[in-house]
């Protein structure tokens, strides 16, 4: 019987997005596909153990992109075209400067939905 190779096949294309999506509570770090959506690779902060208010924490931050990295480059990816950001946080500087320490990013994007005051609402009736 021929035993199956267990090695992470490698991924040469360009044609996947790194998206890194900041919530109120969290950190989402995201591989994917640009064509069909299939997440490849997803991390965040609460799959490294940090709980409650431990993960707004600029260390959690830090470690939750160095082991993405990690599995990035386990998989063979030295670069990546497109990097979305969307929210705001201040860490977003520390978090581009560990990616590329490994990984080399061509293209970046902020995605964060701009906030306006919405539409005028209508008057009440008098009654």
């Amino acid at each position: 019987m021929v035993k199956k190779s267990t090695k992470i096949q490698p991924i040469y294309d360009n044609n996947h997005i790194l998206s890194i999506n900041f919530s109120n509570r969290n950190l989402f770090l995201t591989y994917a596909s640009k064509i069909n959506g299939n997440v490849i690779i997803k991390r965040s902060v609460g799959i490294d153990k940090f709980k409650n208010s431990k993960k707004r924490n600029i260390f959690a931050f830090t470690t939750c992109t160095r082991n993405f990295t990690k599995a990035l480059t386990d998989g063979k990816v030295n670069s990546v075209e497109n990097v979305n950001i969307k929210g705001y946080n201040k860490a977003v500087v520390t978090l581009l400067k560990t990616i590329q320490q490994k990984i080399q990013i061509f293209n970046l994007t902020d995605i964060t939905p701009l906030m306006h005051g919405g539409c005028k609402q209508s008057r009440p009736k008098r009654k």
